[in-house]
């Protein structure tokens, strides 16, 4: 944003000295000065200048020291002062592990050169702003493979350089929205401080969308399969999906289900004429060979039709058994998601609270952890999940322990399908992918 120079100025500064306050003083972003004690050019910080969108420093076509410090006071921004305020505190105070400010502001110059300067109030633009730092950075790696000089505007940098931006603007994206620095990590491919090869470069964390989805996906799933298992319902469990851009699962058994193309080995082309939304065909053997000699497929013995009859009018003991476990699985994940757990709490979990303490909005459960020298701590889950979820997998649990001689109290867990192995197993991260 370059406007005529006639309206730049000076504001009235204030200088503070770099990290030598345990409490920073009283001080305006908009006017601050910090002295960082080093020599040359980068003595002093100017955390003032970036306060205003309009200032000298974005044109390049401006060299003089004196001019390069000038801002344009109309062009003031609220939302970044108060932004510039945690960082100058941040830097008073002298808290570990920051950037250095001059980072910080060539992560600011670039922002506001873009006019971007609002992307970083709201998650998904400051995510969006953060994917394109990264990618302008690793442009800017790629020139030096073709010779651009480093004294170049925006020319070639090294990696440890690009590194050091981009924590820049990954710590300005985790003040801003007031979130962990991990999470923004995740955001884009993190630039790494020495050349590694493709193969060795992180990809980016799943976005919130998928997340959200894969949370949508679980708890229909889990729905669907426990309420075949505490209801009692005859097959097909039939899961609606397609809203969520996938087909629908019709499911009667592991053999049996269009999620993998109906079976692993053998004709396929009969079955979804057989195993339909509804249930299995219930004509004759000759009323279905009829049938699938309309679409031109070749007809199924007698026998085979009938044994698929009775065998998919009710589900099996082992069928049950899988689809509760299978139930199980997605609850674990849908608990992990609500609680903010890890898989390690799942074989710890207190799962004779039918009615769970509520406190502002959520409800309070219980499960033992490990590293705090596994006493009993507290996890929070949205009032809606303790009513819904929570209860029907309580009731999932009473089903799956009525087939044990001495269930868990604690935890969730597997049942086995063969008399021959472990009474139960808790579920953990491995069994979760299963």
């Amino acid at each position: 944003m370059i406007s005529n120079p006639a309206v730049y100025t000076l504001p009235d500064l204030q200088t503070l000295p770099l990290g030598e306050f345990d409490v920073a003083p009283e001080f305006t972003p908009d006017t601050l000065v910090i002295d960082q004690k080093t020599r040359g050019s980068t003595r002093y910080a100017r955390p003032y200048r970036v306060c205003y969108l309009d200032r000298r420093n974005l044109d390049a076509t401006v060299s003089s020291t004196k001019e390069l410090q000038k801002v344009n006071l109309l062009s003031l921004c609220s939302q970044r002062t108060t932004l510039m305020a945690k960082v100058c505190k941040a830097l008073l105070e002298g808290h570990s592990n920051m950037p250095s400010f001059i980072h910080i502001e060539k992560a600011l110059n670039w922002i506001d050169t873009k006019g971007r300067s609002h992307d970083l109030s709201e998650q998904e633009a400051a995510r969006q702003l953060y994917i394109d730092y990264t990618e302008h950075l690793r442009y800017r790696l790629r020139l030096s493979n073709v010779g651009q000089m480093k004294t170049e505007a925006e020319g070639s940098i090294c990696y440890p350089t690009a590194s050091i931006y981009q924590r820049a603007l990954r710590y300005l994206c985790a003040l801003a929205l007031s979130t962990d620095n991990a999470v923004v990590e995740g955001w884009a491919i993190k630039i790494p401080q020495k050349k590694q090869s493709d193969k060795e470069v992180p990809a980016p964390a799943s976005t919130s969308d998928d997340h959200n989805l894969a949370h949508a996906m679980h708890a229909r799933i889990f729905d669907g399969l426990a309420d075949a298992i505490v209801n009692q319902t005859a097959p097909p469990v039939v899961i609606e999906l397609q809203d969520l851009g996938f087909d629908d699962l019709i499911y009667y058994s592991q053999a049996a289900n269009n999620h993998n193309g109906w079976t692993n080995n053998g004709r396929t082309d009969w079955m979804p004429y057989f195993y339909r939304r509804e249930g299995v065909f219930e004509g004759t053997s000759k009323d279905f060979n009829a049938l699938l000699v309309q679409h031109s497929i070749e007809p199924i013995g007698t026998k085979n039709f009938k044994r698929k009859q009775d065998e998919n009018r009710q589900f099996s003991e082992g069928q049950l058994i899988r689809i509760a476990n299978e139930a199980a699985r997605h609850f674990g994940y849908l608990l992990l998601a609500e609680a903010g757990n890890n898989a390690a709490h799942l074989a710890s979990v207190d799962c004779s609270q039918i009615r769970l303490n509520k406190a502002l909005g959520l409800a309070q459960m219980r499960a033992i952890k490990g590293r705090a020298g596994y006493e009993n701590q507290s996890q929070y889950v949205d009032v809606r999940f303790a009513q819904t979820t929570w209860k029907k997998y309580l009731r999932l649990r009473q089903w799956m322990s009525a087939k044990l001689a001495h269930p868990p109290k604690r935890g969730v867990f597997l049942i086995p399908n063969r008399k021959n192995l472990e009474p139960y197993r808790f579920l953990k991260h491995s069994e979760m992918s299963a």
